[in-house]
């Protein structure tokens, strides 16, 4: 399993895709990364800001939409 993980990263790097951050950090305005110590070691979640509030995504899977298609089940 390590080895077809390295395979798609090498790939996505090698096709100029894979964009690597090392801790917190603005991906966009209004849009940051922040590291929190949950379950995974140095896990990265997106928090929005708007409206002078903020929105935090505490989970480790954004869910896409090929996640919708029947028989996915998040888990």
């Amino acid at each position: 399993m390590a080895a077809t993980w390295r395979k798609t990263f090498e790939t996505l790097q090698k096709a100029g895709r894979l964009h690597l951050l090392d801790g917190g950090t603005e991906l966009f305005p209004d849009v940051e990364l922040i590291v929190s110590e949950g379950h995974t070691v140095a896990l990265q979640l997106p928090r929005i800001h708007g409206g002078g509030s903020h929105l935090t995504f505490c989970g480790d899977l954004i869910p896409t939409r090929a996640h919708l298609k029947i028989p996915w089940v998040m888990a």
